[in-house]
């Protein structure tokens, strides 16, 4: 069998891992760029789930705003051009353009999410046992 690898990003890609071309990143490196590129975010008012909202998103069936209320069992959708960027309770969501979830929880936690069409990032908080 052939050594020679068929895709050639990936065979770059592992010559430059041999030659240590990413040794200089690392995790300081990684944690000053998220400072560099915002920072965190300080913690919002009483009541308020999203940080930042851009074009036409909608919370369970109506039009969003900034202080649109999110909870465990929302439905959040984005049109073209959108992204919201929220929280519910410890966990962090940004749901990009063209997506669409369902939340489903009880009391303040998020306990699953389905995730219908799109692109979302979350970042859930500690649970305790």
């Amino acid at each position: 069998m052939s050594k020679r690898l068929e895709d050639p990003r990936r065979e770059f890609l592992l010559n430059a891992l041999g030659l240590g071309v990413f040794a200089g990143v690392n995790a300081l490196g990684l944690f000053q760029a998220s400072y560099a590129l915002g920072g965190v975010p300080p913690k919002l008012p009483a009541g308020r789930s999203i940080y930042k909202l851009k074009g036409l998103v909608t919370v369970d069936g109506k039009i969003a705003d900034i202080n649109t209320p999110i909870g465990p069992n929302s439905q959040i959708k984005t049109g073209s051009n959108s992204e919201v960027i929220f929280v519910v309770s410890r966990d962090a969501f940004i749901l990009r353009s063209n997506s669409q979830i369902e939340m489903g929880g009880s009391g303040l936690l998020v306990q699953s999410m389905r995730i219908l069409s799109g692109k979302i990032l979350s970042v859930f908080g500690t649970r305790e046992d």
